[in-house]
């Protein structure tokens, strides 16, 4: 009965698209790959130098593209300026949070 109603759905209705990433997809030589299975199995937060981080949100945002997925606009600068530390470096565990919220 489930399976009758579901295909009873009017086509016209918009696909909900998820505001994640299927990190399972990423393939394990990536950076974003090493990154967050560093994050995930409980390593430290990590410290990005600037090139690093622009080289990781641009791998991002291709990831993203590339499942489909869509992100606000912002500008780079800006944004890599408000995160980084008194040291020159970004945190990886903010510059994840902040990229996370641009995901629409």
């Amino acid at each position: 009965m489930q399976h009758h109603l579901l295909l009873c759905m009017p086509k016209a209705l918009p696909v909900q698209r998820p505001s994640v990433i299927a990190w399972n997809q990423l393939h394990p030589d990536s950076l974003l790959y090493s990154y967050f299975a560093h994050l995930y199995y409980g390593g430290d937060d990590l410290l990005l130098g600037r090139d690093d981080a622009i080289a990781f949100v641009h791998e991002f945002v291709v990831e993203v593209t590339r499942q489909g997925g869509v992100m606000d606009d912002v500008n780079l600068s800006e944004g890599l300026n408000a995160l980084t530390r008194s040291d020159g470096r970004i945190s990886m565990a903010r510059l994840v949070e902040e990229l996370c919220l641009l995901l629409v």
